[in-house]
C-alpha cells in the first residue's frame, strides 16, 4: 500500500463516523477535549498538557475556541493531519 492510499482508506466516510462517534458526547454530538483526550490520553502519571494536545490537533479548526468540534471539522482536522504527514500521532507513539 502506498501513503495515499493509506490516507484515502482512513479518510473514508464510515472510518471517519466511527471515529468520531467513540470520542463524541452523546448530549451534543460534538467531539470536546474531554473526549478527545480520553481516547487518545493514558493516565500514566505523567503530567500532560491538555490544552497543547487539544491546540495541535484540532486548533486550527476550532477557530472560534469553543473546545467543541463538529464532525466535519473532525474531518477537516484528520484531512490536515494526514497532509502534515501526521507528526502528533507518529509523536505519540514512540
Amino acid at each position: 500500500m502506498t501513503a495515499g492510499s493509506d490516507t484515502s482508506f482512513l479518510l473514508k466516510d464510515e472510518n471517519v463516523k466511527c471515529a468520531f462517534n467513540i470520542m463524541k458526547e452523546r448530549s451534543s454530538n460534538m467531539i470536546t477535549k474531554d473526549g478527545l483526550l480520553k481516547t487518545f490520553v493514558q493516565d500514566t502519571g505523567e503530567s500532560v498538557n491538555k490544552d497543547q494536545i487539544w491546540n495541535e490537533f484540532v486548533g486550527d479548526v476550532d477557530a472560534n475556541g469553543s473546545g467543541k468540534i463538529s464532525y466535519d471539522k473532525f474531518k477537516q482536522c484528520l484531512s490536515n493531519l494526514m497532509n502534515n504527514q501526521g507528526s502528533l500521532l507518529e509523536a505519540s507513539i514512540v
